[in-house]
């Protein structure tokens, strides 16, 4: 391959990543906005993080027929609750601690839920089960 065609493939996937990373941001803004819950920052973060080590699953995401909210909803969703279930948060087991961010990640786990659930990312019966399932692993861990 030439050269300049090597340089040109990698300055147009750097684009396309700071393009994608942009909407990420975007969108990350508006769902921190409209949830409004402290622990949020600790998930963006995390998700944040994430796009940047796996930058070409970030960029064909944002090419694909994916509602973009609702795929990075989904996603705030199974990291706060992974946290939450992590026994981090925890002051002993099946009690979260109540001065720590872990009652505030389940709350945005549950606006979660029903963000994807009012957008028809899942349906009612799987929100109902996650809620379940996930203050019953809650009960389990600490």
């Amino acid at each position: 391959m030439l050269p300049q065609i090597q340089n040109m493939e990698v300055i147009f996937a750097k684009l396309f990543f700071r393009n994608s990373f942009k909407k990420l941001e975007i969108i990350l803004d508006h769902l921190e906005k409209e949830f409004n819950n402290p622990a949020f920052k600790i998930v963006r973060e995390k998700i944040e993080n994430d796009a940047i080590h796996f930058s070409k699953n970030l960029r064909y995401i944002d090419v694909g027929d994916i509602d973009l909210k609702s795929w990075v909803a989904g996603h705030i969703m199974n990291i706060s609750g992974d946290l939450v279930e992590s026994g981090k948060y925890h002051v002993y087991r099946g009690v979260l601690n109540s001065v720590g961010p872990g009652k505030n990640l389940l709350l945005l786990f549950d606006q979660t839920v029903d963000f994807t659930l009012a957008r028809g990312f899942i349906d009612k019966k799987k929100a109902k089960r996650q809620k379940k399932n996930v203050r019953i692993n809650i009960e389990n861990v600490g």
